[in-house]
């Protein structure tokens, strides 16, 4: 866990240091706008493990390697060992987010949410911690552009 607030720690000192610098796009800051596709797996707690699938996220970039956006849709499915529910997701905002070289990082809702990973190209993808009622589970998550 420590590792994830490390690396988040890490982008967000780099995005800071561009801003200081005056720069209003981060140099070869990578493209995070427009509509993501994110999928999580291997989301666990002691006792539970959840998948999630068909979260939409539109983020924008708001300059200096910083962006914002939402998150809409999605489903987890969460197994214990005596039974497998389903859960809607809602929609909310997308915060915190920075992206300096090949690091990313944003909040999804609340910093209670927090994701990490790595940025190429057309995806991204890394760690999340997740708030699923009283639960805190940890696994990874995948986003990558809807192919036109």
């Amino acid at each position: 866990m420590q590792n994830r607030y490390v690396r988040r720690a890490l982008v967000m000192s780099m995005v800071g240091f561009l801003i200081a610098c005056g720069s209003s796009v981060a140099p070869g800051a990578p493209d995070v706008n427009g509509s993501w596709m994110l999928s999580m797996s291997n989301l666990t707690a002691t006792g539970i493990n959840c998948t999630e699938s068909g979260m939409t996220l539109k983020l924008s970039s708001t300059g200096g390697g910083n962006f914002t956006g939402t998150y809409s849709g999605g489903t987890y499915v969460c197994t214990t060992s005596t039974e497998t529910d389903t859960l809607q997701i809602g929609s909310g905002p997308v915060t915190d987010g920075g992206v300096a070289g090949n690091l990313v990082a944003f909040d999804l809702g609340t910093s209670d949410s927090p994701f990490s990973g790595q940025f190429s190209a057309g995806s991204m993808s890394g760690t999340a911690s997740i708030q699923i009622g009283q639960q805190t589970l940890n696994g990874n998550w995948q986003a990558n552009r809807p192919t036109q």
